[in-house]
């Protein structure tokens, strides 16, 4: 009685021998490592768009900016126009510059309104409030320029007038900061935070 013969032939030519098949493996994970207890990410990394929770400081700067100053420079306008106005009655002069500053006077406030009004929606991500601000802002700088203009042809090339009467120091000073503070604002809703700011809201 013959043992059984070992089909697969043994020895240093094994090339007809069964080949071990590999295990499988588990499908390679991307992204950042897993820790104990959560489920396992597979396939490409998912991209989230981070949503701020609240706007960052360039864009608060420049609602709040706006929304102080706005106001402020309105008032110190309404109390120049008063004194200019009055300037003018007693002296008999043309009624023509009352009623220019007058309709100037009326959309600076007006302005100022609509800035503290639109500056919380600035605030939230509101691209059309960003859009709204920057459009006063234009309005803003432009009747600063010509306000600039005309007082200093107003001057007549006599500015040692302004030494003699103070009110003109704090006219001057408001001029100056309202042409910096439009300015400012511009660069600071259009940086690189306040467009991802917008960007991101705008996505919610």
């Amino acid at each position: 009685m013959t043992s059984p013969q070992n089909p697969w032939p043994q020895g240093p030519n094994q090339q007809f021998a069964p080949q071990q098949q590999p295990l499988p493996q588990p499908p390679q994970q991307f992204g950042p490592p897993q820790h104990a207890g959560q489920p396992q990410q597979f396939g490409y990394p998912q991209q989230h768009v981070a949503v701020p929770g609240k706007p960052p400081g360039s864009v608060a700067l420049a609602s709040w900016l706006g929304a102080v100053w706005a106001p402020i420079s309105a008032l110190i306008g309404l109390v120049g126009f008063v004194i200019t106005t009055m300037t003018i009655l007693d002296y008999g002069l043309a009624v023509l510059p009352i009623l220019i500053n007058g309709v100037l006077m009326l959309g600076a406030v007006v302005c100022a309104v609509l800035w503290v009004v639109f500056g919380g929606g600035l605030r939230r991500g509101r691209n059309s409030a960003r859009i709204t601000l920057v459009v006063l802002a234009g309005l803003w700088l432009a009747h600063t320029l010509y306000a600039a203009v005309t007082f200093v042809l107003s001057l007549g090339g006599d500015f040692g007038i302004i030494a003699s009467n103070p009110i003109l120091f704090l006219h001057i000073a408001d001029l100056l900061v309202s042409l910096v503070v439009p300015i400012v604002f511009l660069v600071l809703v259009f940086g690189k935070q306040a467009n991802a700011y917008f960007k991101a809201m705008s996505v919610r």
